[in-house]
């Protein structure tokens, strides 16, 4: 099951939260995130602090957050074990004009 709360949603409260865990965490690639790396020519040097927090997710029980740099590379953090699950771009410039925001829940809480 998944649960997503998007930034557009997320208090200043929980942010600070977010990022309160985020500066903690000593990032451990996954096998698939290495794969997507290897897949997509991403090196992985290009991951920098510089980013913004797109959504908050539970998948499985697992807390993460989606983070975006400016550049348009994106990918998801456990907060739970500090593992990158996944990276890939996404075009800097594409606003999600089509979201679908069923997919989101504004009352999803923020903790970990």
């Amino acid at each position: 099951m998944l649960e997503k709360k998007h930034y557009t949603q997320i208090s200043q409260e929980e942010k600070t939260l977010l990022w309160g865990r985020l500066i903690k965490i000593s990032p451990v690639f996954t096998k698939h995130a290495i794969t997507r790396c290897q897949e997509k020519g991403i090196n992985p040097i290009l991951i920098n602090c510089k980013v913004k927090i797109i959504e908050y997710n539970i998948h499985h029980g697992d807390k993460r957050v989606l983070l975006r740099q400016k550049n348009g590379l994106c990918y998801s953090v456990s907060l739970l074990t500090g593992q990158i699950i996944t990276i890939y771009f996404n075009d800097p410039g594409d606003n999600h004009s089509t979201i679908n925001w069923h997919e989101y829940n504004a009352k999803l809480i923020v903790r970990f």
